[in-house]
């Protein structure tokens, strides 16, 4: 067996390991949510006196403990059989929001109807989140950031790998509903509401409608036939002063600078005689009867500011220790992201978002291309990615030489400082635009580089001046190159 071979092998051993921890973590959060729910508050102080009279009880000379625990155990078995024996026959609609912003609550209706022939009393919905655990294929082929910085106790397990893909998945909370009552053949409206933990896409496929069984010590979970339905959580915002955006030529982030012409507004200025390919949409029929010769309507151009947003994904090189922080820091830079895309009006300002990672993404919002809604459902996707920088930082660069040059302004989000960083700055100021460049440091770990203190464009943020980033900025002053 060649060498390539024994590495294949040994390739194919250690992803199978992998699948198969990552199919027992997801049984065991399975497992865990279930009983979770099905148990009361109730029985789990139950199960708790049940396991205390159970230790005392070994000694059968003390009799009482003893009875006590046969009592007890008859409760939990008697709860328990009857908790399955709930099997209701419902079917539900859900009237959702098509977006959130993390870290609010919102409000959902769900429509209700008993297909049974038997009366549901003291019953709740239950609109169950999705279990603390990832997929089993995203938890096999997604490295933690960081992951080969691990011991060898984490790396062969993998644990922390499966919690940070679980947490990353765990975007909303369970919905509870208030207890009501479901005739035959009835429907309902029931208002519920859910909050969003951290941006991503909540999913709603598990609705179960629960009511307690004898005892009240376990529930029963009924399934209930409803579509799949998932709503796109934004980032949270930040304050953005409208003078800050320059959302029109009046308040543009440099002052005096190149638009984008859009074609043709819907008044028109002049006319002229008609000419060969001249659309007949343009022409002014009053004038061609009085003149008896076409005529046609001359139009002005429309013209509308156009602005960058940068945004740097690439995972910093650290030492020893987790990602996490920086994970952390990614999720901040994100919050100011979306908070600068949100104040553009995409349809008096062109807006283009260029993300650097592995590859280079690029997103326009405006008139005539996508809204602002769909360029903060791309920025609420992004996660931190580690890798070669080379490929993508030329291809950045590239796209920033030929398009530069028709931006009013540009914002840049960093995640450090140094090597093509620095030269995309460079770049941008050579092309006469204005940048403003944020990096966010992360506490108890160095920027690659400080930037120099004479660079007003750059400002080095902590996390305690998140919510200020984009605040009481002072313009700076214009280049030699950005004058001309």
């Amino acid at each position: 067996m060649s060498l390539d071979q024994r590495r294949e092998k040994k390739s194919r051993r250690a992803d199978r390991r992998i699948r198969r921890l990552g199919r027992s973590y997801l049984r065991g959060a399975r497992t865990r949510q279930y009983w979770l729910h099905r148990i009361t508050a109730l029985g789990w102080w139950t199960l708790a006196l049940a396991l205390g009279f159970g230790f005392f009880g070994l000694d059968t000379n003390r009799s009482l403990a003893y009875q006590l625990f046969a009592a007890i155990a008859g409760i939990l078995l008697i709860g328990l059989v009857t908790s399955f024996r709930f099997r209701p026959k419902v079917v539900a609609s859900r009237l959702l929001p098509m977006m959130v912003e993390a870290g609010k609550i919102a409000a959902y209706s769900v429509t209700v109807t008993n297909k049974g022939k038997r009366a549901l009393g003291g019953v709740r919905l239950l609109d169950m989140a999705p279990p603390f655990a990832s997929d089993v294929e995203e938890f096999a082929t997604t490295t933690e950031p960081g992951e080969e910085k691990r011991n060898g106790f984490d790396r062969f397990f993998r644990y922390y790998r499966w919690a940070w893909l679980a947490e990353r998945r765990l975007v909303r909370e369970d919905c509870w509903s208030q207890p009501f009552d479901l005739l035959p053949g009835e429907s309902i409206k029931i208002d519920l509401a859910f909050r969003a933990l951290r941006r991503g896409r909540a999913e709603f496929s598990n609705l179960k409608i629960t009511r307690l069984s004898t005892f009240g010590i376990f529930r029963g979970l009924g399934s209930v036939d409803v579509p799949i339905d998932k709503v796109m959580v934004m980032p949270s915002r930040v304050e953005v002063p409208p003078e800050m955006m320059g959302s029109s030529a009046r308040y543009q982030l440099g002052g005096d600078s190149p638009h984008q012409s859009l074609g043709q507004s819907d008044e028109f200025h002049g006319l002229r005689d008609y000419r060969s390919g001249d659309p007949l949409q343009h022409v002014h029929w009053k004038s061609w009867a009085r003149t008896g010769k076409p005529i046609i309507r001359q139009f002005e151009n429309t013209f509308f500011p156009r602005y960058g947003l940068i945004v740097d994904s690439h995972l910093p090189d650290f030492g020893k220790g987790s990602a996490r922080p920086l994970t952390e820091t990614f999720e901040r830079a994100m919050v100011l992201a979306s908070s600068l895309a949100a104040r553009y009006d995409a349809r008096e300002t062109f807006l283009d978002v260029l993300v650097t990672g592995q590859q280079v993404v690029q997103v326009t919002s405006g008139p005539g291309h996508a809204d602002t809604r769909h360029v903060i459902e791309v920025l609420s996707g992004l996660q931190l990615t580690e890798g070669d920088e080379k490929n993508s930082e030329s291809t950045l660069r590239a796209k920033v030489r030929q398009q530069g040059r028709s931006l009013s302004g540009c914002w840049v989000l960093l995640m450090d400082w140094g090597a093509w960083r620095s030269d995309l700055i460079n770049d941008l100021q050579a092309l006469g635009v204005e940048a403003r460049v944020l990096v966010l440091r992360t506490k108890g770990f160095d920027l690659t580089e400080e930037p120099d203190e004479k660079l007003a464009h750059v400002r080095v943020i902590d996390e305690s001046e998140l919510a200020t980033a984009l605040i009481n900025w002072q313009h700076p002053k214009r280049t030699a190159a950005m004058a001309v």
